[in-house]
């Protein structure tokens, strides 16, 4: 007897590709917004005793070069650069060169921030830059929280389940359809950051901020592939599994 193979169902062709030229167009002309004015950018500094901080754009014709630089900044002083409207909007990195104390060497640390439309006032400890305790923007600071969540929902709600959909012909494996980890975990992050921007829209309550990027974290730790979908070449089903083996010593 003959076993039949289960045909793996392939999507209409035209219509993925108009689908995703459609994510593609609204994601550059976001990216391509015009700004009509430049930005300042205001450091508060604090946790050291003096820092060199210099700003970086990551895009563009002067990428990864210089564009302002601050020098002999005292604990309690504020640095305050103008960001021309040619690198606007963009993503950045303010690099600090600071001492803990006067005797001490200068010691490098990085923050990345995204400039577009707002005025900017970061209070910052460099030794700590990465950590949410030790920076903060000001009260109706709005872009960053929301690059982030956008960012989420681009790539985690839409560009990632067209990519599913190519691979494994199924454009969402996860709640209310499936178990499959890789989709729910994204669920979940993208509503802890979903609850993040409402709360932080009228009344800055960091809290939520705090909680939705350890979260995020958290679930980045998790393996990629651990009870995720897998297409079984031989029968064209997809099928789920789980790692057992977590943690190697």
């Amino acid at each position: 007897m003959t076993t039949k193979k289960k045909a793996h169902r392939k999507k209409p062709l035209k219509q993925n590709r108009f689908l995703f030229a459609g994510i593609v167009f609204l994601v550059f002309a976001f990216s391509a917004s015009a700004q009509n004015a430049d930005i300042s950018l205001s450091v508060h500094l604090h946790g050291v005793s003096e820092s060199k901080i210099t700003l970086i754009p990551l895009s563009g014709s002067t990428q990864f070069k210089a564009i302002a630089d601050v020098s002999g900044i005292k604990i309690g002083e504020t640095a305050t650069m103008e960001v021309s409207k040619e690198y606007l909007p963009g993503e950045f990195i303010i690099r600090f060169e600071s001492k803990e104390k006067k005797e001490s060497e200068p010691k490098p640390s990085e923050k990345r921030i995204l400039i577009n439309q707002q005025n900017l006032e970061l209070w910052i400890n460099p030794v700590h830059a990465s950590n949410q305790d030790s920076c903060r923007f000001q009260k109706d600071e709005r872009e960053n929280t929301g690059f982030t969540f956008g960012c989420l929902l681009v790539g985690g709600m839409i560009l990632g389940p067209v990519v599913q959909l190519y691979a494994f012909g199924d454009l969402w494996t996860g709640i209310p359809f499936g178990w499959d980890l890789t989709d729910n975990k994204t669920l979940i992050a993208f509503l802890f950051w979903i609850a993040a921007v409402i709360m932080n829209r009228r009344k800055e309550r960091p809290v939520y901020t705090i909680i939705a990027a350890v979260l995020l974290l958290l679930i980045y730790s998790i393996p990629h592939s651990m009870f995720g979908s897998q297409l079984d070449y031989n029968t064209g089903n997809v099928t789920q599994g789980m790692i057992m083996n977590l943690f190697v010593f």
